[in-house]
């Protein structure tokens, strides 16, 4: 902006002080007559050939959601005009000559993808004149235009934006339209935070509207764009990537801390947050953008994470009571799980260790009704005897049968104990496995999604 401030001071100070009596006859001999609205061509029948280049200076900015692209330009043309020639030795050597821009005749080119309701465009700097006629104008501009912008590959994702100069009122046989090079001048563009511009190729097209039947000229500029991802990756796609493998430790929380489902379900809600973020940043589309992908895979895959986690829970937290581990199950979890996952057990022969059932733990050995046919030879039978015996027999009998209770539902208890020791077991072994599944599905996922292969020429 600053080179174009000097350049439009220098253009008005070569007007107004090099001004010489030669140069005030010259314009008195060529504006004297002259009618700025006739095109300055010898023949009617021929057209005026327009030189057209642009060189970009910034890409102001990107609204990815109105599809509206806005670009600072200095715009560069040249034609010839036969109605302003002159001989230099007829004005002391005067060969060339600056003069104001509604003095001449211009070519009325215009952005035709405009998209700025107050028509901005190139501002009124003022023509070089050479003795040739040949007329030079070159003016900085500001131009917002329409863009498609394809955001399937955001945040990796290249655009193409072209800007669409044409004459909208000479067709074919009025203005001819020629591209100064083959492609837009970049010395001088202005580094941009987010893009990177890779080219600006240039080409002449001839259009046939439904207006008219002659064809219309046109000199498009694509200006290929390539996004520059470093600010998505570090603001949104390395938290979504962080989160989702903190959300991995999750399998190795022991189930008796009571904190599983809660750890999953925070980071589902975060997760939701970013993608809430990510939905407001991308235009709307009838793609999905790879951010999205991802974001959506993500939560689908914790999501995953939480019925898995209630699973493990609803094996660890079994009632007293409850049936032995299915054989198929024990199959599956120690035989075939446990040794591929490391995870530590009780085995006998490569088979867990199965509760034992009681021999029944009897202190008594002897019948109570042997003892009680017993006959004591020392002691003389009577009649009194015989009720103390009887009594004494009794009371063996039921301490006797009491701890033969007691000792049942000891065996009992141990046996439930080993039960449910089982089914943590076949939790553990679970929980692992699922730890596993989780991480080839985190990896393959992103993998899949974030290095797949990018069509820029799409």
């Amino acid at each position: 902006m600053v080179r174009t401030i000097l350049w439009l001071c220098l253009a008005l100070w070569t007007t107004c002080v090099d001004a010489t009596p030669d140069m005030e006859r010259l314009y008195a001999d060529l504006f004297q007559t002259l009618n700025p609205a006739i095109r300055p061509v010898a023949n009617a029948s021929d057209p005026v050939v327009v030189t057209v280049g642009a060189a970009i200076q910034m890409i102001v900015e990107t609204d990815e959601q109105n599809q509206l692209l806005t670009t600072s330009m200095w715009m560069r043309f040249s034609w010839e005009d036969a109605l302003l020639r002159w001989d230099p030795d007829d004005y002391g050597g005067t060969t060339s000559l600056v003069v104001p821009l509604h003095n001449i005749w211009i070519p009325d080119i215009v952005l035709y993808n405009n998209a700025d309701s107050e028509f901005r465009g190139m501002i009124d700097t003022s023509p070089h004149l050479t003795h040739y006629g040949v007329v030079y104008w070159n003016a900085p501009a500001l131009y917002k235009s329409s863009c498609r912008l394809n955001v399937r590959y955001f945040p990796f994702d290249e655009q193409r934006c072209i800007l669409k100069f044409g004459s909208w009122s000479y067709d074919a046989s009025g203005i001819n339209l020629v591209n100064r090079s083959a492609a837009g001048d970049m010395s001088s563009f202005i580094d941009n935070g987010e893009w990177d511009v890779i080219g600006m190729p240039v080409r002449r097209n001839e259009v046939y509207y439904s207006c008219c039947p002659v064809p219309y000229p046109d000199i498009t500029f694509t200006l290929v764009l390539r996004r520059r991802p470093h600010f998505y990756l570090f603001n949104l796609l390395m938290p979504c990537l962080l989160v989702s493998f903190v959300t991995a430790l999750n399998f190795l929380l022991p189930a008796d801390s009571g904190e599983k489902v809660g750890l999953v379900l925070t980071v589902l809600l975060a997760l939701t947050v970013f993608l809430l973020i990510v939905a407001e940043t991308i235009p709307p589309s009838n793609t999905t953008p790879i951010i999205g992908k991802y974001f959506i895979a993500t939560i689908f895959i914790v999501s995953l994470s939480v019925i898995m986690t209630v699973f493990v829970l609803h094996l660890h937290f079994r009632l007293p009571g409850v049936g032995p581990v299915p054989i198929w199950l024990r199959k599956l979890a120690f035989v075939s799980l446990a040794p591929l996952l490391c995870v530590q057990a009780s085995y006998d022969h490569g088979k867990p260790i199965l509760p034992t059932e009681s021999n029944g733990g009897h202190l008594g050995d002897i019948p109570v009704k042997n003892r009680k046919t017993k006959k004591r030879s020392r002691w003389v039978s009577t009649e009194d005897d015989s009720n103390d015996l009887t009594d004494l027999a009794r009371a063996v009998a039921s301490i006797d049968g009491n701890l033969h209770t007691l000792v049942t539902r000891c065996n009992e208890q141990d046996a439930d104990e080993d039960i449910l020791t089982q089914w943590k077991y076949v939790a553990v072994v679970f929980d692992r496995f699922f730890f596993v599944v989780y991480v080839i599905l985190t990896v393959m996922t992103t993998i899949i999604i974030l290095c797949q292969p990018k069509p820029y020429s799409e």
